[in-house]
């Protein structure tokens, strides 16, 4: 589960989008209330080694997919203009994710589909614009970005698509066939990134990413080290959880003998001297306790605590 959620296993290394649906599933198991200790645990777990993986290594950084790498180029583009305008052609598959990736941009953006319905659930979806398709090159005129995903036989933006006052432009086309004519790029101030281009910008990732396996090996099998310790520090919790019990019987006993006749400020330190003395009791046998976890050798003594302060007497108690 370590290796999915990371996305080792994944069909595009590092897939950040698995660590999310892994999530999703989790928070859905905790809502039904299907989920004990161990599984909150492991989960947690995997959301930790997520975080120190993002953060001590490289491994998540760049993009892999066509569509990131796209919304990357975009916004590094978009960053000498005050409020970029990036305008997304095409609602399918690439389309989508393309606009998913865009949810939370500092600037305008506008869908143009040609299916007005399906285009006007992203736009709400995410609180986009939308324009027709036929309006498409009154659309791209003043925009910073133009990010294409449809097919189509032959390009549907051409020199002839662009106005004589454009100056600096970015196009991005994701379709195959290419769906914006290359020879744009000859039109001064204009820059053309096709499909071929991203991958050889998503291919240098996965290379960086291969590189960076064994830290993430590494990052994970420290996890589950601790994963294991804690599994087994479980195993004498509930002996713990008896002693505290009997003990905190004891004490709240002997307190009641010594309550009567004394004034409520005498109370109160007796109250906290007592239960101080409680912690400093249990901490030692908890210590040996977990000692002997680590070397497997746990269940002699807290067979020795049950014992000595008869907790197989509590176990019954509890239950009835």
């Amino acid at each position: 589960l370590y290796n999915v959620s990371l996305g080792l296993d994944s069909m595009i290394l590092g897939d950040m989008q698995i660590i999310n649906q892994v999530k999703r599933a989790y928070q859905l198991s905790a809502d039904e209330q299907t989920a004990g200790p161990f599984l909150h645990r492991l989960l947690h777990s995997i959301f930790h080694t997520n975080k120190r993986v993002t953060h001590e290594t490289k491994f998540k950084e760049g993009n892999t997919s066509l569509a990131s790498a796209a919304v990357s180029r975009a916004r590094e583009f978009g960053y000498q203009f005050r409020r970029p305008k990036i305008v997304i052609i095409g609602m399918g598959e690439i389309g989508q994710t393309v606009a998913e990736n865009l949810k939370n941009y500092n600037g305008q953006i506008v869908i143009i589909n040609r299916s007005p319905e399906k285009a006007r659930k992203i736009v709400e979806k995410y609180g986009f614009k939308f324009q027709p398709y036929e309006s498409l090159n009154s659309a791209i005129e003043n925009a910073s970005v133009i990010i294409s995903a449809v097919r189509s036989e032959k390009p549907i933006i051409n020199q002839k698509s662009i106005s004589e006052s454009v100056r600096h432009q970015l196009y991005i086309d994701l379709a195959v066939p290419r769906s914006i004519d290359q020879n744009l790029k000859s039109h001064q101030g204009i820059i053309v990134a096709n499909v071929d281009d991203l991958k050889e910008q998503t291919e240098q990732t996965l290379q960086k990413r291969q590189s960076k396996i064994d830290e993430v090996n590494y990052i994970i099998q420290q996890s589950i080290n601790e994963l294991k310790d804690w599994q087994k520090e479980m195993e004498f919790s509930p002996v713990v959880k008896q002693l505290k019990a009997v003990l905190e019987e004891m004490r709240q006993k002997e307190v009641g003998r010594h309550l009567k006749g004394i004034e409520s400020s005498q109370a109160e330190l007796l109250e906290i001297a007592t239960k101080n003395l409680v912690q400093k009791i249990i901490k030692l046998p908890v210590l040996h306790l977990k000692a002997n976890c680590m070397r497997e050798e746990a269940s002699q003594i807290s067979q020795t605590l049950s014992d000595l302060f008869n907790l197989e007497k509590q176990i019954i108690k509890e239950t009835n």
